[in-house]
């Protein structure tokens, strides 16, 4: 898979990957692709642990300007 995305641009990739999507009639590899989106989706949210540092962090920031 590697050696065929060389050549190809983030856009040709993300062409390809669509076509090839609404080919797809094989459930659990279209399961397992709908996993790792949501996995990635979800590893950008915070914590609220997190928010509250980083609100901690901008105010002093803020405060220092």
């Amino acid at each position: 898979m590697g050696k065929m995305m060389i050549g190809m641009d983030v856009k040709s990739i993300k062409i390809d990957l669509i076509h090839w999507l609404t080919e797809l009639q094989d459930i659990s590899v279209l399961e397992k692709l709908q996993g790792l989106k949501e996995a990635q989706e979800s590893s950008f949210e915070l914590s609220a642990g997190q928010n509250k540092e980083l609100d901690s962090r901008l105010g002093k920031y803020e405060d220092d300007l």
